[in-house]
């Protein structure tokens, strides 16, 4: 065959060896025959469960009435079954003018680039299902949705949750119950974890390496729960995470950027509202101004609290927008003045347990 490796065009060199580098491919858990293949022909499952009871028995004198048994449940649990597609094609370059791997003379054939791209398909394939298999182990199962890109800064913390030991993750509870960003609802306990990481690597000189700190709480959103057929077998967590070259301790770390988490939502209730543009090219003017616009954020706030229900956590857009842009008819007879509010107004018994505690107090 040709040598390529001489720029001479008629020089010769033998083909001794071809060497075919295959990745490893981890079939323990297959080989082991923990979760036996069962076809079905439906895209959903059902599992039926039964919790026994297995207590000790105590002793008890001659003559005396014998322990209640006591019976299990049994409940059904239904699940999704995965669908994980993934396609391949042959391009023209892959066979027009290719000599086939291994031969010195014949050329690639359609065949034999289809063979190896099924036989690659059928990897990936196998060593996904490993995985699934060793996260149900675990009770802990990453997919790999995300692909990180060469140009990315961000700090990719879903690639990194699966190196986190399950003894690593430290308890936490808070004093006061704070609000969820994402749900919206109070939380009291979290676990948090920190493991090292470099970003910014495409920046050569700038690349940083610091502590990537992960706080993790249960998923309550019982729609998610359904949706992901995990209800209740495993224990579904919802990740944040934050980098930082702090260097106090893990706990004191995370409170650190709770604090600075909270204020932030403060900021962006702000510039949604009276902070969105500033009135007047004077200093004086717009220090004013801000001043005005917290006491007003201040006692929206404390309106959303007084009237109670979801409004204790609402933005402050809400609240003016149900509570304080009023739709009413203010009528004069007999010497009072009367307030007639919509008949299907579907926030009234908010309203009106707000104005009972500004009239009573």
């Amino acid at each position: 065959m040709n040598n390529v490796f001489n720029s001479p065009a008629f020089s010769m060199a033998a083909l001794t060896a071809a060497i075919n580098i295959i990745p490893n491919r981890y079939g323990r858990m297959e080989a082991l025959n923990l979760f036996p293949a069962k076809p079905v022909r439906t895209r959903q499952v059902i599992v039926e469960e039964q919790n026994g009871v297995l207590n000790l028995l105590p002793s008890m004198p001659p003559g005396s009435p014998g322990t209640v048994g006591a019976r299990g449940k049994r409940t059904v649990r239904s699940f999704v079954i995965p669908h994980i597609p993934h396609d391949d094609v042959v391009l023209p370059e892959e066979v027009q003018g290719i000599r086939a791997f291994g031969s010195e003379t014949e050329m690639e054939s359609v065949a034999g680039v289809m063979a190896r791209h099924l036989e690659t398909m059928r990897n990936k394939h196998s060593i996904t299902l490993e995985h699934l298999r060793m996260g149900a182990l675990k009770g802990k199962i990453l997919e790999t949705s995300y692909q990180a890109r060469p140009g990315d800064d961000g700090v990719v913390a879903y690639r990194l949750l699966a190196s986190i030991d399950e003894q690593a993750w430290t308890p936490i509870v808070y004093p006061n119950a704070i609000v969820d960003p994402d749900t919206g609802e109070l939380i009291s306990s979290a676990e948090i974890a920190e493991v090292g990481y470099t970003a910014f690597t495409s920046h050569g000189r700038g690349k940083v390496t610091a502590r990537l700190i992960v706080r993790r709480v249960p998923e309550r959103n019982t729609k998610k729960l359904a949706a992901a057929a995990q209800d209740g077998l495993f224990q579904v967590w919802r990740y944040h995470a934050l980098f930082t070259n702090q260097t106090a301790p893990l706990v004191e770390a995370e409170k650190t950027h709770r604090g600075h988490a909270i204020i932030e939502q403060v900021f962006a209730d702000l510039k949604a509202g009276p902070l969105a543009h500033l009135p007047s090219k004077s200093f004086t003017a717009n220090s004013a101004w801000l001043v005005l616009a917290v006491i007003a954020f201040n006692l929206t706030r404390a309106l959303g609290v007084t009237a109670g229900g979801r409004y204790r956590r609402a933005e402050t857009a809400t609240i003016r927008a149900h509570l304080i842009h009023t739709p009413a008819r203010v009528a004069t007879s007999a010497r009072r003045v009367r307030l007639h509010l919509p008949t299907r107004w579907p926030w009234a018994a908010h309203w009106q347990r707000l104005w009972t505690a500004i009239m009573t107090t």
